[in-house]
């Protein structure tokens, strides 16, 4: 469904009123674990090399291995579609439950690597790759995963049971949201490679790393407008959004990032509602 939305700035408050409408998406990227088939019969490619046991489907997720031999790969990807970071949003949503996942740094470069990643590169070679191990998060931007690039290895339990990851990629910037909260944000980066336009993709994607994981969802698509905002002039603190209609309401811990999503926050909208958002901040 298509949002055409209404905002007017007073202050430091906004409100909205949305209407209905069609959109056609032009990505849509889905695999549901329910259907009982691996990734590979629902569009999407597996590259793997030898040392992993195989893979299961079952009770409605995609149950994947350690690898047994040290550097081995093994990831499922699509790239039939142009991706554009810098005129598109895009949303990456999984859904799954860490048994193990490491974390590596330094490697002999000084780089990082975790054991599985969520990653999407757009067809001018813009990179935003999430890196998940057992006890925390990353988010690189460029080409070899610097452990000063993006967001650093920020701390987060991911083995206590299932956990919703969305990653929204809109307006220049990289926004992970787990179960409903802001994690952390960062700029979109260059092009950085271009050798790998319009890969989406998924799994234990450089080889470095270990991991055993429990996927009950994954879907890359092109995003619907928000319903969100972004201020400047101020560090923002705190976004709160109400839905009039519903009475429902969400507040957004902003720490200083300038944009937020009220959607991805949890707040559940209707064509017809009457939304309103706060923010409050300082001017630096």
């Amino acid at each position: 469904m298509y949002k055409q939305l209404w905002r007017t700035l007073l202050g430091l408050t906004m409100c909205m009123t949305l209407s209905g409408g069609t959109a056609i998406a032009q990505v849509n990227l889905f695999y549901n674990p329910d259907l009982g088939t691996l990734p590979e019969a629902q569009g999407f490619t597996r590259y793997e090399e030898s040392g992993f046991p195989a893979t299961v489907v079952g009770g409605g997720v995609l149950h994947t291995f350690a690898q047994t031999v040290p550097a081995a790969t093994q990831y499922w990807y699509n790239n039939s579609s142009p991706l554009d970071f810098s005129t598109t949003s895009y949303s990456l949503e999984a859904t799954l439950y860490v048994i193990s996942s490491n974390y590596i740094f330094p490697l002999g470069d000084g780089t990082q690597r975790s054991g599985y990643y969520l990653w999407a590169i757009d067809a001018a070679g813009r990179s935003v790759a999430v890196g998940i191990a057992s006890d925390g998060i990353t988010i690189n931007t460029d080409a070899g995963f610097a452990p000063d690039n993006g967001v650093p290895f920020t701390s987060f339990n991911t083995t206590d049971t299932f956990h919703t990851y969305h990653l929204l990629i809109a307006n220049g910037v990289v926004s992970l949201f787990i179960d409903g909260t802001l994690f952390a944000t960062t700029p979109v980066g260059g092009a950085v490679i271009p050798s790998e336009a319009n890969y989406v993709r998924f799994g234990d994607a450089t080889g470095l790393g270990v991991s055993e994981i429990e996927l009950r969802l994954f879907q890359f698509q092109q995003a619907e407008e928000a319903v969100g905002g972004s201020v400047r002039g101020f560090r923002p603190r705190r976004a709160r959004c109400i839905n009039r209609t519903t009475g429902q309401s969400v507040v957004i811990e902003l720490a200083g990032t300038p944009s937020w999503d009220c959607e991805a926050a949890g707040l559940v909208v209707n064509p017809g509602d009457r939304i309103h958002i706060g923010v409050n901040g300082r001017v630096e």
